[in-house]
């Protein structure tokens, strides 16, 4: 009787022991199944390349509604931006009307690397009426750094170095994820000058033709 009194009770805890053990296992195929479907991996500041989930397009409010707004928006657009490679000096306001294209960057940053592959691609279907500017704002890097890359790369559209104060005006018309190159931020300026930011995941170059061509009319 004895005997069979410890058999059932190792029995029993044999069996605890497995259901422990099976729902830890669920647990963890749980975990990692919410990771997958998670579009921010371990570095929460390097979203992955699952899906669109992080793609988001805001507008900005009507600049003359608010004071302070139009006025960031008025200096951002009298900006004096200068190409690192042509020594060409432009602002955005000279190219109202058309649709611009603006990227943040760091010459550090793979994940901008690979959205500006996908610009370059984007940029020759779509010619010279559309302006693409690649915008730097990592204040660590100067118009030295910022041309070796260029040069490095073989880019062909503008890339500036304007300071912080642009990208401040910038983040505070749109987002403070355009601070954040690992974000991938595209902001489309449509041809009324309305900001529309795309953040999140790298966007392929027929995304941006896609978002680009329905910011044009």
């Amino acid at each position: 009787m004895e005997y069979l009194l410890k058999t059932t009770k190792i029995s029993y805890l044999t069996i605890c022991l497995l259901m422990i053990l099976a729902c830890s296992s669920n647990s963890s195929v749980d975990h990692n199944v919410m990771k997958g479907q998670n579009p921010i991996d371990g570095d929460s500041k390097k979203p992955s390349d699952v899906g669109w989930l992080l793609v988001e397009t805001t507008t900005i409010k009507n600049p003359g509604e608010n004071s302070v707004e139009s006025s960031n928006l008025q200096k951002l657009f009298d900006t004096i931006l200068t190409d690192i490679s042509t020594g060409d000096s432009f602002r955005l306001s000279d190219n109202l009307g058309k649709v611009q294209v603006i990227e943040t960057m760091a010459v550090w940053c793979t994940r901008c690397y690979r959205q500006q592959k996908e610009m370059a691609i984007a940029l020759q279907e779509l010619g010279s009426d559309i302006l693409f500017v690649s915008v730097d704002v990592d204040p660590n890097e100067n118009e030295e750094i910022l041309k070796r890359y260029v040069e490095n790369n073989g880019f062909n559209w503008p890339f500036v170095a304007p300071g912080s104060e642009f990208s401040q005006n910038l983040s505070l018309l749109t987002s403070k994820m355009v601070l954040d190159p690992t974000a991938t931020p595209v902001i489309i300026v449509d041809p009324n000058g309305k900001l529309h930011m795309l953040a999140g995941e790298i966007k392929s170059s027929s995304f941006l033709l896609t978002e680009i061509n329905k910011h044009s009319n």
